[in-house]
């Protein structure tokens, strides 16, 4: 089995818990505001948006991976905090490169998106191209 890790737990941990609990809690700030000060406080409406769109936000970054698993079986496991999903390596469609420091991995069930920042990164594009030929790389 071989493992491929994220290179900074701290920017993982960045990304997954410190900055969403940031934007969070200014949310709850403003709707706070808005409740109880409508009148000089941001609109109801704006807080509730902006409450809407950290808490989308928290849930696609919590499930980010920060290990990537070359099984013995072949199967390829993509771990974070909150989730583990296994795919076979013949299921993935796509990897592309997302605003700069992530990549989305498109496979037949849905999409994992992942800092790019993982030790042996090429390698793992390189075997996995090996074993599934049909893999589109775009910005990676």
């Amino acid at each position: 089995m071989r493992q491929y890790k994220v290179y900074s737990k701290s920017t993982y941990w960045l990304y997954v818990a410190v900055m969403p609990c940031l934007f969070l809690g200014v949310g709850v700030f403003f709707l706070y505001l808005a409740v109880t000060k409508p009148a000089s406080g941001p609109p109801l409406l704006l807080s509730v948006l902006w409450l809407a769109a950290v808490l989308y936000s928290f849930y696609r970054t919590a499930l980010m991976p920060h290990t990537v698993e070359l099984a013995d079986d072949g199967l390829i496991r993509f771990t974070g905090p909150f989730r583990q999903t296994t795919v076979a390596p013949q299921d993935i469609v796509q990897i592309r490169g997302v605003s700069g420091q992530f990549l989305e991995v498109e496979y037949v069930g849905g999409k994992i998106r992942m800092l790019q920042q993982v030790t042996g990164l090429h390698e793992f594009l390189s075997e996995l191209e090996r074993v599934n030929p049909s893999v589109t790389f775009k910005g990676c």
